[in-house]
C-alpha cells in the first residue's frame, strides 16, 4: 500500500527502501485490509472520529504517549506514537481543522520539528498479533518457551529482553523478566550454537529442515561459524 492517495492505482512494487525499525515490524496479511488515518495540515475532520479511527485500527488510547501505538488527547490536540517512527506526532486542531503537526519527544513531551509529511498511521499490529498468536504461545511447553527465546535472538540479534525495552518499555521488559524466571525462562539468554551444546543441536536441525524443504531457510542475524 503506498502512503499517498495519487499512488493508488501504481503497480506492484518491486523495490522497498525502509529504515531498519519499519522492516523488524511483524506484519499480518489482514491488516492490509484496514485502511490507514492520513492527515496534513489544513485537512478537516472531526477529533472524535480520528481518535475512533486509531482505535479500530489497534491504538490505545492512553492519559500520556509514551510507546509505540499509543495515542492521547488533551483539548484539541492528538498525540499519536505510529509503530516504527523515532518520533510520535502531535496534532494540533483549529475546530475541525488540522492546524499543524509536529514531532515531539517522549521524555519530556515538548514539541520538536515540523513534520512535512504529515500523519500516515496504518494499523498497528500489536492487537491484531495478540489475537492470532497468544492462543498458541500459551500452549507452549517451557521448553519450547526456553528454545522459542534462543530463536528470537537467532533472527534479530538481540535478546527478548531487549527487544521487550525498545517496544514496550524498560518497566515492560524488567516485570516480563521476573514473570519468565517464574518458569525457568531466560529472557536475556542469547544463541550460540558454536559455543552451547544444546544451541549446536538446535541448529544442526534447522539446517537439516532447512536443506529437506521443511522450513523457509533464514539465516541467523550475526553469522554463524561452521
Amino acid at each position: 500500500m503506498h502512503p499517498d492517495n495519487k499512488f493508488k492505482d501504481a503497480q506492484k512494487l518491486d523495490v522497498v527502501v525502509a529504515p531498519i525499525r519499519s522492516l523488524m515490524q511483524p506484519l499480518l496479511a489482514s491488516l492490509a485490509d484496514l485502511a490507514p488515518l492520513a492527515l496534513n495540515v489544513g485537512d478537516s475532520i472531526d477529533l472524535t472520529a480520528a481518535v475512533t479511527k486509531l482505535v479500530e485500527i489497534g491504538y490505545e488510547r492512553v492519559e500520556m504517549v509514551e510507546r509505540r501505538g499509543h495515542i492521547a488527547v488533551r483539548g484539541g490536540i492528538l498525540d499519536v506514537f505510529v509503530p516504527g517512527h523515532e518520533h510520535p506526532l502531535r496534532i494540533e486542531f483549529f475546530g475541525d481543522d488540522v492546524e499543524e503537526i509536529r514531532n515531539f519527544s517522549v521524555a519530556d513531551q515538548r514539541s520538536l520539528d515540523v513534520a512535512p509529511n504529515g500523519l500516515w498511521a496504518p494499523a498497528c499490529y500489536e492487537p491484531f498479533l495478540n489475537e492470532e498468536f497468544e492462543p498458541k504461545l500459551k500452549k507452549l511447553s517451557r521448553k519450547q518457551g526456553q528454545i522459542l527465546v534462543k530463536l528470537i535472538n537467532r533472527q534479530t540479534g538481540k535478546t527478548t529482553f531487549d527487544l521487550i525495552k525498545d517496544y514496550k518499555s524498560g518497566w515492560k521488559a524488567f516485570w516480563s523478566n521476573n514473570t519468565a524466571k517464574l518458569f525457568n525462562i531466560d529472557i536475556k539468554k542469547t544463541y550460540d550454537p558454536m559455543e552451547v551444546p544444546e544451541d549446536y543441536y538446535i541448529e544442526t536441525y534447522l539446517q537439516r529442515c532447512f536443506d529437506e524443504g521443511k522450513l523457509v531457510k533464514q539465516e541467523a542475524k550475526k553469522p554463524i561459524s561452521k
